[in-house]
């Protein structure tokens, strides 16, 4: 993987942390190219 990929997923990871604590369970995350959709 390069660095930016794995950038990307060390960020998503720990936003996915700081968001389950604040206790948002029911969240679906989408990506697409452009955007990243949350629900």
């Amino acid at each position: 993987m390069n660095d930016k990929t794995q950038a990307r997923l060390r960020r998503a990871r720990k936003s996915r942390v700081r968001m389950r604590t604040a206790g948002a369970v029911r969240l679906t995350v989408n990506r697409t190219p452009r955007h990243i959709y949350a629900q």
